[in-house]
């Protein structure tokens, strides 16, 4: 126990009396180095010792006192750092044996307390960071599930007064969805598990995309949307990119009550300038730096979840400093506000004649055997009560022993599979044995709740489109009729 600690209390900091383990441990007689903490050994520089340094005859002599006083003591020395300041050494005797002798000597050095708590807090913050990020797939699932049984009941729903609470269910699950990705986005990046893939990107292409994406939003709100799009090739991952453009429309979106949106790229100074405008409130200058920080916005003090959750800029800015892409804010308070993103122009090759693209027509899906694998009970039911409503006949299994039985009974034409199945098996892994079984390539879609880039590469090399949850209705008819375009 410690020596007088009623006398010593007012003396040491309580944070460090309660709370804290000692940064040094010295035993006594000869104040031999017991044990020593890293922010200690990282601060002096020392294996455990203060030996070393000038001020040590005189804090020895000191110390050494303790063994016959029982005293408590401040010390005062530098702070063996770049910044010369002296630093607090706040010593304890330890007592043991029925003879009251001092044995030891505790050492708290005043600054490493603090160091200690925001490395605990950081540990803490890094730790559920990368379970939230692994867990991404199993948050997303039951949003899943509800987004499919959701479909087949809209379609269903004849009674007006029904259908009308049909889509007031769908806002409220689009906005818990919107809501849970944003958490989940923030929680990926921070984990640190999220590598950029940089690659050739059609950025004309991928504005246009996002221009039909949300053109229904903004005139839905009574608004003006225009786009001016070049063509233009970049460089960089054209995932994140795209997380970036679409997390900055949904934020002028949210903002902007009067005017329009305008969607813009040009080309200046060798990148490829991004540029999104709109007519919402502006952002005074001396908050244009917190619009950047977590659970941060300025025109929604009742906290509405309509307006989400202040994630999105955060959002932002984290992909922006991953992909090394420089990032600007401009605007007036009352007048609107632009941001930009620049992106490398990427090495232009040897032209290419592209055939003009056919309009698809309709694909007929009735009879056509689909083998969907998922390990989650309700997503499997979900998706197989809207590819029935289709006309589809499905092949349902949970795992690769289901899959052999099903192929058993029927040959799939399309596999439809999760990314992450139990007992470590991939979406991808069925994909390769399905095709290995057949002895031909079959079209595949795999679905997914994460958001790595490794997934997008895995993709490509075995050829199945990939859907991230959770997936609307016609998005995934659309991937059926794609993927039986493809059959040979």
């Amino acid at each position: 126990m410690v020596h007088s600690s009623e006398s010593f209390s007012g003396r040491m900091p309580d944070r460090m009396a309660e709370s804290c383990t000692p940064s040094l441990v010295l035993s006594l007689p000869g104040l031999v180095p017991l044990n020593a903490n890293d922010a200690f050994l990282n601060r002096f520089d020392a294996s455990g010792g203060l030996e070393h340094r000038p001020e040590w005859p005189r804090v020895k002599a000191e110390l050494a006192e303790m063994e016959f006083t029982g005293t408590p003591k401040e010390i005062e020395i530098g702070s063996g750092g770049a910044s010369g300041r002296s630093v607090r050494l706040h010593c304890a005797p330890v007592i043991a044996g029925e003879a009251g002798r001092v044995r030891a000597v505790m050492v708290w050095v005043d600054g490493l307390v603090d160091d200690e708590v925001t490395d605990r807090a950081h540990r803490v913050i890094a730790a559920k960071s990368k379970f939230l990020a692994a867990a991404s797939h199993d948050l997303r699932q039951p949003f899943q599930a509800m987004r499919f049984f959701l479909s087949v009941l809209d379609d269903g729903v004849r009674d007006p007064d029904l259908h009308r609470t049909v889509g007031m269910l769908g806002r409220a699950l689009a906005s818990g969805e919107q809501l849970l990705d944003a958490l989940l986005d923030i929680s990926t990046l921070d984990a640190g598990t999220v590598e950029p893939k940089p690659e050739r990107v059609a950025i004309d292409e991928m504005l246009r995309q996002l221009e039909q994406e949300f053109r229904p939003q903004v005139e839905g709100k009574g608004l003006r949307f225009n786009a001016s799009v070049r063509p233009m090739v970049g460089f960089t991952d054209p995932v994140l990119l795209e997380r970036i453009l679409r997390n900055l429309l949904s934020n002028a979106v949210r903002y902007t009550r009067q005017g329009g949106i305008l969607l813009g790229s040009r080309r200046r100074g060798g990148r490829l300038r991004i540029e999104v405008w709109d007519t919402g409130y502006g952002i005074p200058p001396e908050r244009q730096a917190d619009i950047f920080e977590e659970f941060t916005q300025l025109d929604n003090p009742e906290r509405d979840r309509a307006h989400g959750l202040g994630l999105g800029l955060a959002i932002v800015r984290r992909l922006t400093l991953l992909l090394g892409l420089p990032l600007e804010l401009h605007s007036r308070l009352g007048r609107g506000s632009m941001f930009a993103v620049s992106v490398p122009m990427a090495e232009p090759q040897a032209a290419e004649v592209e055939e003009p693209e056919a309009v698809p027509a309709a694909v007929d899906l009735s009879g056509v055997a689909v083998l969907v694998v998922d390990d989650d009970r309700m997503v499997l039911s979900g998706l197989t009560m809207i590819l029935e409503m289709w006309g589809i006949v499905v092949l349902p299994a949970e795992d690769m022993a289901q899959v052999l039985q099903r192929m058993d009974e029927a040959t799939p034409t399309v596999v439809l599979t999760d990314l992450r199945l139990r007992a470590n098996l991939s979406g991808y892994e069925v994909v390769d044995r399905v095709r290995a079984m057949l002895q031909r390539q079959v079209p595949a879609i795999v679905l997914t709740g994460e958001t790595s880039g490794d997934q997008l590469a895995e993709g490509r090399r075995c050829g199945a489109a990939l859907l991230h949850k959770p997936v609307q209705a016609e998005p995934l008819r659309r991937a059926i009729e794609d993927a039986l375009t493809r059959v040979s």
